[in-house]
């Protein structure tokens, strides 16, 4: 049984490293589609075309990569997505529930309960259990109470 050698090239292009030869591969068949040019007849002319090919060079903060999408990878890749969104919701309504168990604020709305601060050193006093700048903070002041009238008062 001969091969043809037409059929010898294509064996050849198909088998070309995609991650090396993955930009020439989709040139030469985007080309082929479009009809801009036919595909080479030889091995060796193929050989020389893809030899010859201008490599784009890498910049620092990637290569060049291709990827090739099947039907059966999109179809993964779909699944994945509706996983990931559904675990996304299910975060969602953990949340809140947690949220729900918090105390009521004025407005009607849930809040969560207040977080563990017992680890907190204030950098301040350098107490624990508190920061500087929450209410927690023994000389805490209102933001109101902070300003001086005479500030920028000048004599």
């Amino acid at each position: 049984m001969d091969i043809e050698e037409k059929e010898q090239a294509m064996d050849f292009f198909h088998g070309l490293d995609p991650g090396r030869y993955g930009a020439f591969k989709t040139s030469m068949l985007n080309g082929w589609a479009a009809g801009a040019f036919d595909p080479p007849d030889t091995v060796n002319k193929l050989y020389r075309t893809a030899g010859s090919w201008v490599k784009p060079i890498p910049r620092g903060e990637g290569g060049t990569a291709v990827s090739y999408v099947t039907i059966e990878e999109g179809a993964k890749q779909a699944a994945a997505k509706k996983k990931q969104e559904q675990q996304r919701k299910q975060k969602q309504q953990q949340a809140a529930a947690a949220a729900a168990e918090g105390e009521a604020t004025e407005d009607g709305d849930k809040k969560p309960p207040p977080k563990d601060r017992s680890n907190y050193r204030c950098w301040s006093c350098n107490e624990f259990g508190h920061l500087a700048n929450s209410k927690q903070y023994p000389n805490y002041k209102k933001k109101s109470e902070d300003k001086d009238v005479n500030a920028n008062v000048t004599w």
